[in-house]
């Protein structure tokens, strides 16, 4: 996800480029991806099945406006030598770690209290070992006494390591007189091999397991690159009001599950290779470009929310299935503590995020930079 670097610390977050175009709309679809992203985990943990099942694909959208946004907003300065790659890591880090932190360290906590058929000091040992590869962004490549994921004390972050690796990527395709070509290559290449493996398997989920973790590198540069190339063509004649937009969006996330393999396959890559990046290109384009307090709202929460849901969900969930609610209860439950969870978010923004970029910032990049 992409995420621009506030100007001051009460500065009102919205998508900009270097030359400050806003994208309110975008701000306001990744709030709305990333509250499908908790009620999608909460479904199984509450035990209400198929709640907003195929929202494992808003993760591909969020690739993608990554590289919609990237563009925009750095490949002027990358291309001109303006900024150098040191700089430009460390505000993509800077931008990163502060809320990949706090995720871990609450989900460590949690977890150290969670209930099991193991030994205290090897749990410990493996919440110290996980926590440390999380904070750095590295995955677990290992069976743990935790989850049994890529990221197992928070699993979204998976997402994000391959997020930095694209912003890599980035980098040093901007770098090039040949960017727009070496895009495209890379765009055409990973969709065919990324469709490879999205057919064999039945649906795009690569990336938060062991199995199929290299072909997360696909998933992401397919969208990636795209986003990018989005925004290197820009047609301003694809326009559309934010709430379709909206609207769209949900009905993608809350298709049921496609027990056919060929058409689940065929769901996910149209879904992630021409829907979503034709709402970020149609919502990009939209006439009224005004940033009201609703979509700035979500766009400022989206990023807290997805770092520390995961965590919260999972004890949340062993309280509910502890209590042997009716299916309605529960999905009301999950329905408040979702919203919970971004008011919790809309509070880590402001009083712990904002603040500790800005204090990350002022240390390491002394020189003002574009952001």
């Amino acid at each position: 996800m992409m995420y621009v670097q506030p100007g001051t610390a009460n500065s009102s977050f919205v998508l900009k480029s270097v030359g400050h175009q806003n994208f309110p709309a975008l701000d306001f679809l990744r709030g709305i991806a990333a509250i499908c992203v908790v009620l999608y985990h909460f479904s199984s943990r509450v035990e209400f099945y198929g709640l907003f099942y195929h929202a494992y694909l808003a993760v591909d959208f969020f690739f993608c406006l990554s590289g919609f946004v990237l563009f925009n907003a750095y490949y002027r300065s990358i291309n001109s030598r303006r900024l150098e790659f040191g700089d430009f890591l460390s505000m993509r880090l800077i931008r990163f770690m502060p809320l990949v932190v706090f995720g871990n360290l609450l989900a460590a906590g949690i977890d150290l209290f969670r209930p099991g058929a193991f030994g205290f000091s090897q749990h410990l040992q493996d919440i110290v070992v996980t926590f440390v590869l999380g904070c750095l962004l590295m995955p677990t490549l290992f069976r743990t006494t935790l989850e049994d994921t890529t990221y197992p004390l928070n699993g979204p972050v998976w997402s994000l390591f391959f997020e930095l690796f694209a912003n890599i990527l980035f980098f040093f395709m901007a770098r090039s007189r040949h960017c727009v070509v070496l895009l495209s290559v890379a765009t055409v290449l990973s969709c065919l091999f990324l469709a490879y493996y999205v057919f064999k398997t039945g649906d795009l989920h690569f990336g938060p397991h062991v199995d199929y973790f290299a072909v997360g590198f696909l998933r992401v540069t397919a969208s990636f690159c795209f986003g990018a190339l989005l925004n290197y063509l820009r047609y301003d004649f694809i326009r559309i009001n934010k709430w379709l937009a909206v609207l769209i969006f949900l009905l993608t996330v809350i298709m049921p599950k496609i027990h056919a393999l060929p058409i689940s396959s065929a769901y996910d890559f149209a879904i992630v290779m021409v829907v979503y990046p034709g709402i970020i290109l149609a919502s990009s384009n939209g006439a009224d470009r005004r940033t009201d307090r609703i979509q700035t709202l979500f766009g400022n929460i989206s990023f807290p929310v997805y770092t520390i849901h995961y965590a919260l969900v999972r004890v949340i969930g062993t309280l509910v299935r502890g209590l042997h609610f009716g299916p309605e209860i529960n999905l009301l439950i999950a329905f408040v503590c979702t919203a919970c969870i971004a008011l919790a978010g809309y509070g880590l923004f402001y009083y712990y995020d904002v603040p500790a970029r800005a204090a990350l910032k002022k240390a390491l990049l002394p020189k003002p930079h574009v952001a």
